[in-house]
């Protein structure tokens, strides 16, 4: 019988936190589930750690890549590899309390209406100490799709770490090979079903200057984070989210009606509120005249 819960863990040289993270994974209270570890061709000792968890616990699968696939890819094999009724993915330096997936699975268990289920999430430094609680605000229990996204607010994107139906994860891009993609795929999933959170902390997110955001503070650097070779590409965030969006609403069953509101409610949110796509344009408009304003986007991240 597959497991019931997939956690899919991609790293590349995790590492300082890596063993803390496995540890927080391997001694949940709910015990069936499978950990799947694609380690991006670290150079550290990611390896060395990965393949001990694997020998210990034969619930733990570890894949090693060639070469880097970029951030984007490796988030993606992990899923793909996914044989269990609900997925979460987890990165190397973040953890969980222990009840977290007996706590979630409940709810996805008794709530078919909700496709993910996310706790409350504090930042914790690099000893684990605790900074403060992050408030995502992406709980919503409405019925309708239009509904939903009407009130779509998008912060840190914890809930992409939520526990999340496989069936309907698999209706979406998973991770695009572009910045801000985690919005993308939530937007998606919102568009599928409800999300509830749990009021609870069970997720414990590690902020540190080797972190994803933290070590790649421009757009270049973050865009070659996502997919190598692709750091020079002209990439406009806001633009390309709403087109995503749009896409999204186009190819998710529901009746006419409904899509017409969903349009509706795109066009309040974005179109009579163009600042973010006016900044697009004058970043593009700047780069053709010779600045650099790659290096400069972190606020449209």
């Amino acid at each position: 019988m597959p497991p019931k819960v997939t956690i899919g863990l991609p790293v590349y040289n995790g590492e300082p936190f890596l063993e803390e993270a496995l540890d927080a994974i391997v001694h949940q209270s709910f015990h069936d589930f499978e950990l799947i570890i694609s380690d991006n061709a670290s150079t550290d000792n990611t390896e060395e750690i990965c393949r001990r968890y694997a020998e210990q616990h034969p619930n733990i699968r570890y894949i090693r890549q060639p070469k880097n696939q970029g951030a984007a890819q490796n988030y993606n094999i992990v899923f793909e590899a996914a044989t269990g009724e609900y997925f979460r993915w987890a990165a190397a330096d973040d953890l969980i309390a222990p009840t977290y997936l007996e706590t979630c699975a409940a709810i996805l268990d008794q709530q078919p209406e909700v496709v993910v289920c996310y706790p409350r999430s504090m930042l914790i430094d690099e000893e684990g100490h605790e900074l403060r609680q992050v408030d995502d605000r992406m709980s919503r229990p409405e019925a309708q799709p239009a509904a939903r996204i009407q009130k779509f607010r998008w912060g840190a994107c914890h809930p992409v770490f939520g526990l999340i139906r496989t069936e309907a994860l698999r209706q979406t891009d998973v991770i695009g090979a572009y910045p801000s993609s985690d919005v993308v795929l939530l937007f998606q999933l919102l568009l599928l079903g409800q999300f509830h959170e749990v009021p609870e902390v069970l997720f414990y997110r590690r902020t540190h200057p080797a972190s994803s955001v933290r070590a790649n503070p421009d757009m270049k650097s973050r865009m070659r984070w996502f997919a190598p070779g692709q750091s020079g590409t002209l990439y406009l965030p806001n633009w390309h989210r709403v087109y995503k969006f749009i896409q999204a609403v186009n190819r998710t069953p529901m009746s006419n009606r409904e899509r017409a509101k969903c349009y509706r409610a795109l066009t309040q949110r974005y179109l009579f509120h163009p600042k973010w796509m006016v900044k697009d344009i004058a970043l593009a408009a700047q780069e053709f005249v010779g600045a650099s304003p790659l290096e400069k986007r972190t606020d449209l991240v």
